[in-house]
């Protein structure tokens, strides 16, 4: 037995071809039969009317929606066997489809269920119209599925239509785009009417000339659906650039062409001013930070100059055996020249630091030895503030590979946080050991102890207590900053502890732990003065000129002065110096490093020794001092002390 086309176009030619043929063919009261049985395995409702609207056939589905005997419908007419009005509605189409010979289709609902009525003609032998077939389909199911699809497509336009981003559709194969959001008009000042059609190409000619990149970066054939994120300026409508933020997904098809370019548009533009404006005030902030590290260096060259000749004038007066009185002022001369002298440092030593700048020269080290040694150092300060040292350090070494300088710099400046805040008659406890990897030393004090508020800041630099403020001679605030820049290039941590106001504080500062320190590690003989030399000093300050060339006079030197470049290559044609220490911040034409490159390129280039000594003391500063062609450089003020051994050196490496 056939299936029933459920398609009603295809139904509709299938009953008329069939309809058609049994009415005419002989045997026919058999070939109804056989087609009642067809007709009843239909699930949707089949009828067969004469020309007067009597029911000829009916099939079992649209019995049973009637809800009748088929004796109380076979042979009645139509309006008999429905309802008034549908049954009048009902006779009306068939009359029309009697009269027209052509086919309709009609709609109707009963109890909240949505039928589609298709009335077809059958015609006689003759071709006039002898009976009409109506078929009913259930459509229920589909008008509901149309109203969800409706309510959703409804709820879905409602988002897109309200929302502040643009979403649109590009079809990518005709260039048009087919779906634009309204946020459109707010966006760029086009109407939806005014991008109607519009080529994608002409978008392109809006999007600033910098961006195009970023739009020509989505490729052109893929195997897979893409998705980015992209950024760029578009002109709109009045003629000026907003950046916008394009989500885009671009599908491709099975060959790997692109088909469509889903996007979902967003002005950033404030938020790109924002962006630009943290990073003009971050680019403000680091030309500031230039011009702090500037200006530094030119102040710490401009407070080296004059210290370099007071240190070298007392240090002259100490050395003539003077009466007690002229001993001690000399005495706190030298005290007070070496606290500048650290202030100087510390806030060169703070800039190189905060650049990256500081070259450690690390060698095999015994910690314990450092601290006690640094004690050793403090014992008078100690005994004159009034103050109790108490030490535990261990007798075995405790080796650490470390800077010597800078350790002793950061011990020293705990060990001063310590005496500062320390009141006469107070304590200080010094100590140290190994703990697993680590080497470990820490400072104690029963002083002024440390606020808990203050504790996370403690290490910023300039950062200091109220305690601290107004006393005298108590540095800048950059003594654990240092000292906790110093720890963590080592490798270590320096950690503060606290607990509370008037219970004191303690530092501890931990490094790795390296290897056993050698046997043989001992400080070596001091180096002798040196044979007496020939020195020509280049320096323009007159008074440090004449501090410098008296204190290597006494040393057995035989000494000149010149006061600028042109003086100092003169000088040394006419003198004959075997050294030359020469300052490069020269005036005229000439600096320092312009009277090296001199130098060297002469006939006595390859002989002399050349040492520089300046204020300018950065690496940055030494390296392009060698590259000049000095020898070494020295920063300002110049310790007499170590003066002398450096000749000396520089004295065995011209003798080779």
């Amino acid at each position: 037995m056939p299936a029933l086309p459920s398609d009603p176009a295809r139904a509709r030619r299938y009953f008329a071809r069939r309809l058609g043929r049994s009415a005419k063919a002989p045997g026919a009261p058999r070939a109804e039969a056989t087609l009642q049985a067809v007709l009843d395995a239909v699930k949707e409702s089949v009828w067969l009317f004469d020309k007067d609207g009597v029911c000829l056939l009916g099939n079992e589905t649209a019995l049973r929606r009637f809800g009748r005997p088929r004796d109380q419908i076979i042979g009645r007419p139509l309006t008999e066997v429905t309802e008034p009005d549908p049954g009048l509605q009902r006779m009306a189409t068939l009359r029309q489809v009697v009269a027209t010979g052509r086919p309709l289709e009609t709609f109707d609902e009963r109890a909240g269920i949505s039928f589609q009525h298709f009335w077809y003609p059958v015609l006689d032998g003759q071709g006039r119209v002898a009976q009409v077939a109506s078929f009913s389909y259930d459509i229920t199911p589909r008008k509901r599925a149309e109203a969800t699809l409706r309510e959703s497509e409804a709820r879905f336009r409602a988002v897109l239509d309200n929302s502040r981003d643009v979403l649109y559709r590009l079809d990518l194969r005709t260039g048009q785009y087919d779906y634009i959001s309204p946020a459109v008009e707010a966006l760029v000042g086009y109407t939806l009417e005014e991008l109607k059609g519009v080529d994608a190409r002409a978008g392109l000619a809006r999007v600033h000339p910098d961006d195009l990149p970023v739009l020509q970066s989505l490729p052109d054939h893929s195997d897979h659906d893409i998705q980015m994120d992209l950024e760029y300026r578009q002109r709109t409508k009045a003629g000026d650039y907003r950046w916008l933020s394009n989500h885009v997904t671009q599908v491709y098809g099975p060959d790997g062409r692109p088909l469509y370019r889903y996007g979902n548009l967003r002005d950033i533009t404030e938020r790109k001013r924002h962006e630009q404006r943290l990073e003009e005030a971050e680019e403000r902030l680091r030309e500031e930070a230039r011009r702090k590290d500037a200006f530094l260096a030119v102040l710490s060259h401009e407070l080296r100059n004059p210290l370099a000749p007071i240190r070298n004038a007392v240090h002259l007066i100490a050395r003539q055996d003077p009466p007690p009185e002229v001993a001690a002022a000399c005495a706190i001369a030298q005290r007070q020249l070496a606290h500048l002298t650290r202030l100087v440092d510390d806030l060169l030593d703070l800039a190189r630091i905060a650049r990256g700048q500081v070259q450690l020269q690390r060698a095999d080290l015994d910690l314990a030895a450092i601290l006690r040694t640094v004690v050793e150092d403090y014992r008078a300060v100690l005994a004159e503030q009034g103050l109790t040292l108490e030490s535990n350090l261990p007798a075995a070494p405790v080796p650490v590979q470390a800077d010597a300088t800078r350790l002793v710099q950061v011990i020293s400046n705990l060990l001063s946080n310590a005496i500062k805040f320390t009141p006469s008659g107070g304590r200080i406890r010094v100590e140290a050991g190994a703990r697993g990897p680590e080497a470990w030393l820490r400072i104690q004090d029963d002083g002024v102890g440390i606020a808990a508020g203050l504790l996370p800041s403690l290490f910023d630099p300039f950062r200091q207590s109220k305690e601290a403020v107004g006393r005298s001679g108590q540095g800048l605030g950059l003594g654990l900053a240092l000292a906790r820049g110093f720890a963590e290039l080592h490798g270590g941590a320096l950690a503060a502890r606290s607990d509370g106001p008037g219970r004191g504080a303690e530092f501890t500062l931990t490094l790795p732990l390296a290897g056993a320190l050698g046997q043989g590690q001992r400080e070596g003989p001091r180096p002798d003065p040196g044979r007496p030399r020939r020195i020509l000093v280049v320096e323009d300050l007159v008074d440090a000129a004449i501090a410098l060339k008296m204190l290597l006079e006494l040393a057995g030197h035989s000494v000149a002065v010149a006061h600028d470049g042109a003086a100092a290559l003169a000088g040394v044609d006419a003198f004959g110096p075997d050294l030359v220490l020469c300052d490069i911040g020269l005036p005229g034409e000439l600096d320092g490093y312009q009277v090296a490159r001199t130098l060297r390129a002469g006939p006595r280039g390859q002989e002399l020794i050349l040492v520089a000594m300046t204020g300018f003391g950065t690496r940055e500063d030494r390296d392009q001092a060698l590259r000049a062609g000095f020898d070494a450089h020295l920063t300002k003020p110049v310790d007499p002390e170590t003066l002398a051994p450096m000749i000396a050196r520089l004295d065995r490496h011209a003798d080779r």
